[in-house]
C-alpha cells in the first residue's frame, strides 16, 4: 500500500477521531522525511480488531530485515514495535504521553534510536536508547525476558536507521 493510501484507512468504519488524526500526521511525517531505506510502495496498512478497532501499519526496511517498524494505532494510544522490543504511548505512567509518539517515530526513522541487548545467564536485558545529535544517550526504557541458561553471555548494540 503506497504511503498516500494510508490516508484512505482513515475512512474505515469504527475509527476514532484520534486514530484518523494520527494516521494523517504519521503519513505527513513519513512523507516529509523522505528516508532512503524506506520504500513507500512497501508500506502496508490494515484496520481490524474487535471490540476495539485498531490500525496496523508496517514499515519494512529496504536493506536490514531487523529494522522494520510496526505502528499500532489504538483508539486513544499508540504502540511501536521494532525488532525485539516495543514502546507504548498514552497508557499512563510510566509510559510517555501519546503526544510524544510522532517524535519517537521521527527519531526511529532518522537513526537516533539504539537497541542494546545484554544477554545474561538467565535474562536478556533490552534497552531502547535515544541518541541526540550531540551524541548524548538517553535510555527511554528497559525490559527483561527469560532466556536459556546454556547460551553464552554477550552484549550487542545496534542503531536502527532508515536514512
Amino acid at each position: 500500500m503506497p504511503l498516500d493510501d494510508l490516508r484512505t484507512l482513515r475512512n474505515a468504519p469504527g475509527l476514532t477521531t484520534f486514530q484518523q488524526g494520527f494516521l494523517d500526521d504519521f503519513a505527513d511525517l513519513v512523507r516529509s522525511l523522505a528516508v532512503a531505506q524506506l520504500d513507500p510502495g512497501q508500506i502496508t496498512g490494515t484496520v481490524g480488531g474487535k471490540p476495539r478497532t485498531l490500525v496496523y501499519i508496517t514499515l519494512p526496511h529496504r536493506a536490514d530485515a531487523r529494522a522494520w517498524l510496526i505502528v499500532v494505532i489504538e483508539p486513544t494510544t499508540v504502540v511501536f514495535s521494532y525488532g525485539v522490543d516495543h514502546r507504548h504511548f498514552g497508557y499512563g505512567e510510566p509510559d510517555p504521553p501519546v503526544t510524544e509518539a510522532l517524535n519517537f517515530a521521527q527519531d526511529f526513522l532518522m537513526g537516533r534510536i539504539e537497541i542494546e541487548i545484554e544477554e545474561r545467564r538467565l535474562l536478556d536485558r533490552t534497552s531502547t536508547i535515544r541518541v541526540s545529535e550531540g551524541g548524548i544517550r538517553e535510555r527511554l526504557q528497559r525490559s527483561y525476558s527469560l532466556r536459556s541458561p546454556f547460551r553464552q553471555k554477550r552484549r550487542r548494540t545496534y542503531r536502527i536507521s532508515f536514512q
